[in-house]
């Protein structure tokens, strides 16, 4: 009886995570903005639609592909590659402190056409100090970055002919 009954609470307990991580998963879902969830090592543990729809990617390619793969090319506001040690995954295990609002360019797969995305990246630690996950959440920016350029264009060049214009000379 004392085996059965011990059997028995091992079953309810599982049962009771597997609910509780399908309700996570759901809440998860509901995030406006791409949501990935890592393990202290930044292997890709849980990840939002919003977030595959982001990278162009079904969910297996995306557990293979997303986390601190160093041969990713990803680039800085000003076009050139970020180094591994300065991308917000990376710094957040490296550093246990979270990196927020690191704006990033990325490929994305479906398309090829690069993305801009405004990314946060915050540990969870467990009582010894060692990470357990890190939540890493991303905002597609790419609309407002080309807004900018194109305001800076209309700012500094001639409508008609894009020649540089008195702003510019003067600057």
């Amino acid at each position: 009886i004392h085996t059965r009954v011990r059997a028995d609470l091992k079953t309810i307990a599982q049962g009771a995570q597997e609910e509780a991580a399908e309700e996570f998963q759901a809440l998860l879902e509901l995030l406006p903005i791409g949501t990935a969830i890592t393990d202290g090592r930044g292997r890709l543990q849980r990840i939002n639609r919003k977030a595959l729809e982001f990278f162009g990617l079904p969910e297996a390619e995306a557990k293979r592909r997303i986390g601190t793969d160093p041969d990713a090319l990803i680039l800085q506001p000003d076009g050139n590659p970020m180094p591994p040690s300065q991308r917000p995954l990376t710094k957040a295990i490296a550093t246990r402190q979270g990196v927020r609002d690191v704006v990033l360019g990325l490929e994305r797969t479906s398309d090829g056409a690069w993305a801009w995305a405004s990314v946060s990246a915050e540990p969870r630690l467990n009582p010894d100090g060692s990470i357990r996950e890190v939540l890493v959440t991303f905002e597609d920016v790419t609309q407002k970055r080309a807004a900018e350029t194109e305001l800076t264009l209309q700012t500094f060049r001639d409508r008609l002919t894009s020649l540089p214009n008195r702003t510019l000379f003067m600057e």
